[in-house]
């Protein structure tokens, strides 16, 4: 659907698809709702001009997207990426991240989240510039699976009451991790020395896989 001659469009909302919803030129950032749509596709394209600033907010209402529902974004200029979840659980991977510098996460249902690390054409598309992940007032348990980011960038995640699960490329003696409450698991991968201390807060499980000769303090 070619959004180019829409005024005024505020929200859009993908209910119950058993398709691809493909939506292009939107000419405004609007809040997208995904709710009860398993395993399809939302591809929202954004024109050029409606995301020209550098404090872009993207929000998504998820409530029942199943079975790894792909959501496109397709801008890649898009900074803060802001989710609530209701209703029901939801399993949703997102796309064309590779500007977002902020990933929030509220409300109450289960959330698992994943990221594509490429395009059709290969080009990469992950979250490479995520730099903080606030997940503190979400009281659903929470699997962020964001080991797709190629390039080491500093992080700071904090998540919230739930049992959580949370995976991270490139650790940097930088980044610092607060698991808050629940019985959380933190799974990183180091390519690298991390010779300051790394802050883990709240953390009952942690797995390291070293990429190569690595050494933590």
């Amino acid at each position: 659907f070619n959004m180019a001659n829409t005024v005024g469009t505020t929200t859009l909302n993908n209910t119950s698809s058993i398709g691809t919803l493909n939506l292009t030129n939107v000419p405004n950032v609007v809040a997208l709702g995904v709710v009860n749509v398993n395993n399809q596709l939302t591809d929202v394209a954004y024109s050029a001009a409606s995301i020209t600033g550098l404090n872009d907010v993207q929000t998504i209402s998820l409530n029942n997207a199943s079975n790894a529902a792909n959501i496109d974004l397709n801008v890649g200029a898009v900074e803060t990426i802001s989710i609530t979840t209701t209703g029901k659980a939801s399993n949703v991977t997102l796309d064309n991240t590779d500007a977002i510098t902020t990933l929030n996460v509220a409300g109450d249902q289960n959330l698992q989240l994943a990221f594509l690390s490429s395009d059709t054409g290969g080009a990469n598309v992950g979250p490479d510039a995520l730099a903080t992940v606030n997940a503190s007032t979400f009281t659903g348990n929470l699997i962020l699976d964001a080991s797709t980011n190629v390039v080491a960038s500093d992080m700071s995640v904090t998540t919230g009451t739930g049992d959580d699960a949370v995976t991270f490329n490139n650790l940097t003696q930088a980044d610092s991790f607060d698991l808050g409450i629940g019985a959380d698991t933190l799974n990183l991968t180091v390519a690298a020395d991390v010779t300051n201390a790394v802050v883990f807060t709240g953390i009952e499980t942690l797995k390291i896989n070293a990429g190569g000769a690595a050494t933590i303090n």
